[in-house]
C-alpha cells in the first residue's frame, strides 16, 4: 500500500486523528497545489476551473 492510499484511508477511518500536515501532503500528491491567502487562509487548487 502505497504512503497515498495510506493516507487515504487514514481520512476515512472515523477513530484516527488526522493532522493538517497529513492532509497537505495528501492534497500534493493528489495533485493540488496550496495558495496562501491573507492571514491563515489557505485553499488548495487543482487546476480545475470549475469552482
Amino acid at each position: 500500500m502505497s504512503k497515498t492510499e495510506k493516507l487515504i484511508a487514514k481520512l476515512l477511518n472515523e477513530r484516527a486523528t488526522f493532522t493538517w500536515q497529513e492532509l497537505e501532503t495528501l492534497l500534493q500528491r493528489l495533485g493540488y497545489q496550496q495558495l496562501d491567502g491573507q492571514g491563515s487562509r489557505i485553499k488548495f487548487h487543482n487546476g480545475d476551473p470549475r469552482p
